[in-house]
């Protein structure tokens, strides 16, 4: 049996579906729950309160008979989207816009995906376009989406009508949609590197620097072929990983290239002295107003010397021996300093 909810109410109550059942218009004060062998759908439209789906299906925008060859698109409004346990949601994608050209869930609150299986269908009359982004939740809260669509992580892929693949984000959008993106041959607008400020205190110092290529929308693009350079391989090289190397004092840009798009990072090596190493650790004077002479060699925390590094010298026992600012050290009077 299937039973149709038609028209605007102001009904406060719960709804609990637990066959076939249809929402079509404003309900946006009664919160909605799916549950045993119910399956919802939402015709072209429907505005309801928290919708909560435990066990069963969740179609939007599917006509009736639900889940049939021609399953309708549509856009279901939302306080907050919950599934549960075995929980199923099916998505039509026959068109480029949300709502009309695909089914869409917008949701003001907050969204819980609880590992429930997705299933999206192509219409084979509709071809998307390469970097093409579909919003299956519009998420307008500020909350992160919680948990994953069963065996679909964050990049994973999505293939349909065998030709089709789209990759799946969870933070998508404005930063917490769930969307699907056809990357295939995507153009990459942007690229984000990160850390974009690095600062190495020893030659031969490592930091690992990762890029984000996008496309126009802002999507993250997965998989786009990204090389590395830097302004001056004398001071910090970068490998075709995005792994760079401090060489020598000095500053250099780091740049990421994807197509015609790049990001950049800014990197400063500066040695930090952490080493000193004394020509002569013990010293004997076998006369009064005898010299020796010490050298001082300086170096970061990985070993290696610091070109110019500025010294000062000091005596523990100005009157036993003394030292001068060269580090010539001369015996005063017996004893130890």
């Amino acid at each position: 049996n299937t039973i149709s909810l038609r028209g605007d109410n102001t009904y406060t109550g719960t709804t609990t579906v637990r066959s076939y059942s249809g929402i079509f218009g404003e309900q946006p004060q009664s919160d909605v729950i799916v549950e045993g062998s119910g399956q919802f759908f939402s015709g072209d439209s429907a505005s309801l309160g928290a919708v909560t789906v435990n066990g069963a299906m969740f179609a939007p925008g599917t006509r009736t008979p639900c889940c049939g060859s021609d399953n309708g698109v549509g856009l279901v409004q939302a306080k907050d989207l919950t599934f549960n346990g075995g929980s199923f949601s099916r998505i039509g994608i026959n068109g480029s816009d949300p709502g009309t050209g695909y089914d869409q869930v917008r949701v003001t609150g907050a969204v819980a995906l609880g590992s429930a299986t997705l299933s999206v269908t192509l219409s084979s009359a509709f071809a998307p376009t390469s970097g093409q982004v579909f919003t299956l939740i519009d998420n307008d809260g500020s909350d992160a989406v919680s948990g994953t669509f069963q065996g679909l992580a964050e990049g994973d892929t999505i293939t349909l009508n065998s030709v089709f693949e789209f990759q799946i984000s969870y933070v998508g959008g404005d930063g917490n949609d769930v969307t699907l993106t056809e990357p295939s041959n995507a153009v990459v607008a942007s690229i984000v590197v990160t850390p974009d400020t690095v600062s190495l205190d020893a030659i031969g110092k490592t930091t690992q620097l990762t890029a984000t290529t996008k496309n126009a929308a802002g999507s993250t693009i997965y998989g786009a072929t990204v090389t590395w350079a830097s302004s001056d391989t004398t001071v910090a090289t970068v490998s075709s990983s995005g792994l760079v190397t401090a060489v020598a004092d000095g500053s250099a840009t780091i740049t990421a290239t994807s197509g015609s798009a790049s990001g950049t990072a800014a990197v400063t090596v500066a040695q930090v002295a952490t080493i000193i190493a004394l020509s002569d650790t013990v010293l004997t004077f076998a006369s009064l107003g005898d010299t020796t002479q010490l050298t001082a060699t300086v170096k970061d925390a990985g070993g290696t010397a610091i070109s110019g590094a500025t010294v000062t010298w000091a005596t523990s026992d100005a009157s036993i021996a003394t030292v001068s600012s060269s580090g010539l050290v001369t015996s005063v009077a017996d004893g130890t300093a």
